[in-house]
């Protein structure tokens, strides 16, 4: 298994910094759409129709690409402002639970969506005569 993880934590390297250069990009894009937009409003008096559309969506974005930096450390607000005050022990507690919870809750859901994927598949798609593939 440690040669799985080894390979696995070399090959994510790469794509972390990947990732890491994205959000910088991300980032100072949403910052001169942002800036832009407010000078070509108050200055000019006529904005980018595009601006506050982009701007909502460069957020988005950069905000799942930093979450994913964040759980990876460790340091996500829901996960760091509780735990951080409690025990070494009471942490890996925690830790665990959290864990066992979060890959019940994904297995669950996960099947749900397959069973409803087959059964959508399979019973509905004949009868309204609907081809699926």
């Amino acid at each position: 298994m440690t040669w799985i993880e080894n390979n696995l934590e070399s090959w994510m390297v790469p794509v972390r910094k990947i990732n890491y250069h994205l959000i910088i990009f991300l980032f100072s894009v949403q910052v001169l759409v942002v800036f832009s937009q407010v000078i070509w409003r108050f200055v000019f008096n006529d904005p980018f129709p595009w601006s506050e559309e982009l701007a909502r969506y460069l957020q988005v974005w950069i905000i799942l690409l930093t979450s994913t930096v964040c759980i990876q450390k460790s340091k996500h607000l829901a996960i760091d402002y509780l735990t951080h005050r409690l025990s070494f022990k009471l942490q890996l507690g925690c830790n665990n639970i959290w864990n066992t919870i979060y890959r019940i809750s994904w297995c669950a859901k996960n099947t749900s969506a397959a069973s409803s994927y087959w059964i959508d598949l399979f019973c509905f798609s004949h009868r309204w005569n609907t081809y699926v593939f």
